[in-house]
């Protein structure tokens, strides 16, 4: 009797904590499943929302709508000019980039594989760039590019752009075209292969994986300036980028709700 007494008693505990992981577990998803619910919801109220007319959105918010109206869409792309500022966008950032990664190539390629004197000075120069607040310069900027005749023209964003992400692009590009052997460069030169030669055969092609990081930081640099076109281009609203369409939407959907 004793014997077979001691594994039950055994089993008994072991049966508890097996029932009080499975409740912790079970509590765990309950609670995962609620808040997945109240963060993907509105996201969902936004979309059904999108399909309804102004009466029912007003009268019946919560409710699906009664007729899943595509026009919406249509109307809202074609109010606000959405395609031409998507152009616009398009234009002015890929300008930029090739523009940026084509100068700043130049240049780290020269800091990083010549030698003359004042290098360190203008290496410094260019990295000191990266310490000026882009906000101090709205002001000069706008009356270089007026005095220029270059406001309300792409010229007015892609030049700034090209600027702000020039520093951290040549920063960047200068300290991996460092590391390169001079071995590899000397060989093409014994081959007859010219600067010009060197720097798109042998350097750029090197670099491309390490290009990827320039052109994520311009691209931040670009996506950052957008109050630019605002200013710059107050006189040609087609001229504008995407997030001004975007931003009347928003206004247009605080107007309907107020």
């Amino acid at each position: 009797m004793n014997n077979t007494a001691a594994p039950l008693q055994h089993a008994a505990p072991h049966s508890g904590g097996f029932s009080l992981k499975y409740w912790k577990q079970g509590l765990f998803w309950i609670i995962l499943t609620v808040y997945g619910i109240l963060t993907l919801y509105p996201l969902f109220w936004l979309i059904i929302s999108a399909f309804k007319t102004n009466a029912e959105f007003i009268n019946r918010p919560f409710s699906l709508p009664a007729t899943w109206r595509l026009d919406n869409f249509v109307r809202a792309w074609q109010s606000s000019k959405m395609g031409t500022a998507f152009v616009n966008s398009v234009i002015v950032s890929v300008l930029s980039l090739v523009l940026t990664l084509f100068l700043s190539g130049l240049a780290s390629y020269v800091l990083s594989r010549l030698q003359f004197r004042f290098k360190g000075g203008i290496l410094a120069f260019f990295v000191v760039g990266m310490l000026i607040p882009i906000h101090s310069t709205l002001v000069p900027l706008f009356i270089l590019m007026k005095q220029m005749s270059l406001l309300n023209t792409y010229w007015a964003l892609i030049l700034p752009y090209t600027a702000f992400a020039l520093p951290t692009a040549i920063f960047v590009l200068t300290a991996y075209l460092s590391s390169v052997p001079k071995d590899i460069e000397e060989a093409a030169y014994i081959d007859g292969t010219g600067l010009w030669g060197v720097f798109w055969r042998i350097m750029l092609c090197r670099s491309q994986r390490r290009r990827c990081r320039p052109l994520r930081s311009s691209a931040s640099c670009i996506r950052g300036t957008i109050f630019h076109s605002r200013l710059y281009l107050s006189a040609k609203p087609v001229l504008r980028r995407f997030r001004s369409p975007l931003r009347r939407l928003r206004t247009a959907s605080r107007r309907i709700t107020a």
